[in-house]
């Protein structure tokens, strides 16, 4: 998953299910406004992936199949 923001300082990205559940937050592992998620263990699924910034946050769904 790529998300690009260019409006300020990330604060938050964080990875939900569609029950609105936080399954990880990856704030911490964000290098130079890059992140990766790795699902393992996660069943396939949609998921939904929100990035803060200081002006805007952002949602992406994004679909895991193994």
């Amino acid at each position: 998953v790529t998300l690009s923001y260019s409006g300020g300082k990330i604060t938050r990205i964080a990875v939900y299910n569609l029950k609105g559940q936080l399954i990880e937050d990856l704030t911490k592992n964000l290098r130079r406004g890059r992140v990766t998620w790795s699902p393992m263990g996660r069943p396939s699924g949609i998921y939904l992936v929100q990035l803060v910034a200081e002006k805007a946050t952002l949602w992406k769904r994004i679909a895991f199949v193994k």
